[in-house]
């Protein structure tokens, strides 16, 4: 099923117009796999495809992945250029406030950059985010504007103006001067990492781990094109990151009449499935199980499920049933696509060096 389901991929979206928007589709094998990806690979949009049971490690594939792809090129650079701004803000301090000032605010510095860099926020170390070095203030009279751009000393300290006319403003942090000589050099610097940030690309990576209870040639092709259709819109619709688990049975109507079983595996696996956030998806033949009440309907997907171990609320999913209608079988095909924990830290804030898992 995972090569169908890879040729699916791409087939639909390695070849779309727009290179930024093309992916790979990778087959690592088990979670030692992911160390022989090669870094140029990890510099692409990429989709990674793995049975189930590899769904144990998802949190170790998920962040392998994610933080190898965080230090690119790209961001090295970066983080050279933070570590010059770091240098240059730490001198300042020397020669306002002391010695013991300067490194008290270099070492609490340092170790937020660390945290934003590992947990793919670079893009938030100037500006755009609490922990940033800087932020804007504007003040206007009439059409005139001004910005200040306030620098993060361990209080904010006004370090550089710009002027400009209403609904003609600058972007970023173009046209700022320095108010004083000593901030010259820190403007340079952070006006430098700004535009290098810019150009730095951040690459998309998404996890999907699959199970079947039968071989994919006994699958409709159009049922699991649409299955994947529906997982690709809730795996990128604003998302960089994304880790599912999607669970296939060929026939709901036959699932008791044979005996189908989730290996240890496989069962430690699902423990990682967020069955709150996810949907189902059925096939069935148009003049048959349409006429049937949405609560039947219900009734024979979870007797199925509690056929193959997973007595679980469906009414739990969203989208509880949306149909996939076909003139050309006699099969009720169902498709559960359910959130994996990976544990990430991506949306989470720091307190004191540590970091908050918040999904």
């Amino acid at each position: 099923m995972i090569e169908m389901i890879k040729d699916i991929l791409q087939d639909s979206y390695s070849t779309v117009g727009n290179p930024d928007e093309r992916y790979n589709v990778i087959t690592p094998k088990g979670c030692r796999g992911v160390y022989s990806i090669p870094d140029s690979k990890l510099e692409d949009n990429n989709f990674y495809l793995s049975p189930l049971a590899d769904a144990i490690s998802a949190p170790l594939i998920f962040r392998s992945i994610h933080y190898r792809n965080m230090f690119d090129k790209g961001s090295k650079t970066l983080s050279r250029m933070a570590n010059k701004i770091l240098s240059h803000g730490e001198k300042i301090i020397l020669n306002e406030s002391g010695d013991e000032s300067s490194q008290v605010w270099y070492y609490q510095r340092r170790r937020l950059i660390r945290d934003l860099v590992v947990a793919g926020r670079q893009q938030h170390i100037i500006l755009d985010d609490d922990d940033s070095f800087c932020k804007i203030t504007t003040s206007s009279e009439g059409s005139k504007c001004k910005d200040y751009l306030l620098f993060n000393f361990g209080t904010y300290k006004k370090i550089a103006e710009r002027e400009y006319i209403l609904h003609k403003g600058y972007s970023g942090l173009d046209g700022f001067r320095h108010i004083e000589k000593p901030y010259r050099e820190l403007l340079t610097t952070l006006c430098e990492f700004y535009g290098q940030k810019r150009q730095v690309m951040y690459r998309y990576h998404h996890h999907l781990f699959v199970w079947a209870d039968s071989p994919s040639g006994l699958y409709e092709k159009s049922f699991v094109d649409y299955a994947i259709e529906n997982y690709w819109r809730d795996s990128t619709h604003n998302s960089k990151q994304s880790s599912f688990i999607l669970l296939l049975v060929n026939d709901i109507k036959t699932c008791s009449e044979k005996i189908t079983n989730f290996s240890d595996k496989e069962k430690l696996a699902l423990q990682r499935a967020d069955f709150s956030d996810g949907w189902l998806l059925m096939n069935y033949t148009l003049g048959s199980l349409e006429k049937k009440t949405e609560q039947v309907r219900n009734n024979m997907v979870e007797k199925c499920l509690h056929n193959l171990g997973l007595d679980m609320d469906i009414t739990r999913l969203r989208n509880v049933i949306s149909e996939c209608q076909s003139n050309t079988t006699t099969k009720s095909s169902l498709a559960i696509l359910m959130k994996c924990g990976v544990h990430s830290w991506l949306p989470s804030r720091q307190i004191d060096g540590e970091q908050v898992m918040t999904n």
